[in-house]
């Protein structure tokens, strides 16, 4: 279970938005503003959200796309700044619109271990991470290696995951490490 906050969004209030990102449209208006504030402006949560969604409302998968990075930017200072549940939120609105994206999966494993320790709702994020990337993603390979040992106590299946991380850079020090640590065990 996930303890996420409801939406505080009412709908006359995504009505509105979704009626300006059309007006704007239909007038050849510029594109909306960065999802992202500029250095000196804190992040709101709910500013973010609502901007992703309105420009979701436009239709346009190409900008909905464009916008995506600078939302995993949020969550990232979010977190950052202890502000998971934000995050979380603006996480699961990215898979929303994104549902492979393997960064925001990843992140969203890490706070699900570590905020809500979850290991088996983080192992089954980081999974669907490293489908979504390929497999190759180390970040996400040392994360499923720590919480299967976490779950199983077993070291053969997060051994052959860090030496899957080596296989790609045999000099990544946070795979030797963990490595390392899985083997004093």
């Amino acid at each position: 279970t996930s303890s996420r906050p409801a939406s505080t969004y009412r709908p006359n209030t995504m009505a509105r938005i979704a009626r300006r990102v059309e007006m704007q449209r239909k007038q050849d208006m510029p594109e909306p503003a960065p999802l992202i504030p500029r250095d000196d402006e804190q992040i709101d949560a709910n500013d973010v959200l609502e901007r992703l969604v309105a420009v979701a409302a436009s239709g346009r998968e190409d900008l909905i796309e464009s916008q995506i990075p600078d939302v995993l930017d949020s969550c990232a200072e979010l977190c950052q700044k202890g502000q998971y549940a934000d995050a979380e939120r603006l996480y699961h609105t990215v898979l929303q619109y994104s549902p492979r994206n393997a960064t925001a999966l990843c992140n969203l494993g890490i706070i699900v271990e570590r905020v809500q320790d979850n290991p088996k709702m983080a192992a089954s994020l980081y999974e669907q991470a490293l489908e979504a990337s390929g497999g190759e993603d180390s970040t996400c390979l040392i994360n499923l290696a720590r919480v299967t040992y976490r779950v199983t106590s077993n070291i053969a299946q997060p051994r052959k995951l860090l030496q899957r991380v080596l296989a790609i850079d045999p000099t990544h020090s946070a795979a030797l490490s963990n490595m390392a640590l899985l083997l004093l065990s």
